[in-house]
């Protein structure tokens, strides 16, 4: 429950991470202050990021249907027909075991090398410093890389990858 009304759906954001860093000038920007300012916390929905590089897809949110597009903008026939339930007209991206499978070995590397990063640099006066803004600071960083390695370690050990 959130705000009194029931989470009835999922939206999953994706981002062009290399032009959003570009545009925040060497520093990214902090995804809190951008879901505030989207005010997803608001909306009746569940929501979570993904980079646009990878699939919409993970081994928590399997069966997706997309209804906005920056190219496109909103798809008015998902819409309608998720307004008037007729959900055999929805094209649902659904990806097979063995494709989860090999998106979270990826994204584990992934994952792994920003730990690394993060450990390495973690008692560094100027990583620190950098670091440190609006609702967020160098333990926060550590916090999100450490669960998301222990999340992704988790997930494929759960479907047997």
């Amino acid at each position: 429950m959130h705000g009194g009304k029931e989470r009835t759906g999922f939206d999953v954001c994706r981002f062009d991470m290399l032009n959003i860093a570009k545009k925040a000038v060497g520093h990214l920007l902090s995804w809190q202050i951008l879901a505030c300012q989207l005010r997803l916390g608001k909306r009746p929905m569940r929501w979570c990021y993904r980079p646009v590089a990878w699939p919409v897809w993970n081994h928590e949110h399997r069966r997706l249907v997309r209804f906005w597009s920056a190219a496109e903008g909103l798809d008015t026939a998902v819409i309608d027909a998720l307004g008037s339930r007729r959900l055999d007209h929805l094209q649902v991206v659904e990806p097979s075991i063995d494709d989860i499978a090999q998106q979270l070995r990826e994204e584990l590397v992934v994952s792994r090398r920003h730990l690394r990063t993060v450990l390495d640099h973690y008692w560094d006066r100027d990583w620190r410093r950098e670091r440190k803004g609006y609702d967020e600071s160098s333990e926060d960083h550590l916090w999100r890389a450490a669960t998301a390695v222990t999340e992704i370690c988790d997930a494929l050990d759960n479907i047997g990858g």
